[in-house]
């Protein structure tokens, strides 16, 4: 027995949806057992999972593209900083290569203004997610998005 996700192969077969709480659920229950009326060892559900997508962008990054496409994004370091002054930014997001004396400023201005910053990890990059190329830093001009963006990273 063994994973078919082409679902070409000839022969029985069973259907299994592409979550894990679907995979962990037939593997709980044995469900491919009681569906193929055969015994399946647990490591056929351990090398299903590994056909899932992979998920590597947490959901708070997804947003941010969600709010690039929107339109609520304002982009680089002078446009952000207006922003903060003015009242108009709820959130602040940064590249962890943007550079110290910057991030230092950002800091400042983000603090002495209550607006709460967020630095991503090395692994994630601002430029493949907001499509905007060699930006490194971001305000989310919309309160919803941003309270969504906060409430998931704590």
């Amino acid at each position: 027995m063994f994973p078919d996700p082409e679902q070409k192969m000839n022969g029985r077969g069973a259907y299994l949806c592409r979550k894990p709480e679907c995979i962990a659920r037939a593997s709980a229950q044995n469900l491919l057992a009681v569906h193929l009326k055969t015994e399946v060892q647990k490591i056929i559900y351990q090398q299903l999972a590994a056909y899932l997508p992979k998920n590597d962008k947490p959901e708070e990054v997804k947003l941010l593209g969600f709010a690039a496409r929107a339109g609520k994004l304002v982009y680089g370091m002078t446009s952000v900083e207006q922003g903060v002054r003015k009242g108009q930014i709820e959130l602040i997001v940064i590249d962890s290569d943007l550079q110290n004396h910057s991030r230092k400023r950002l800091r400042i201005i983000s603090e002495k203004n209550h607006v709460k910053m967020i630095v991503l990890n090395n692994e994630i990059s601002l430029t493949p997610l907001i499509g905007k190329n060699n930006c490194k830093c971001v305000g989310v001009r919309d309160k919803h998005f941003a309270s969504e963006i906060k409430k998931r990273i704590n």
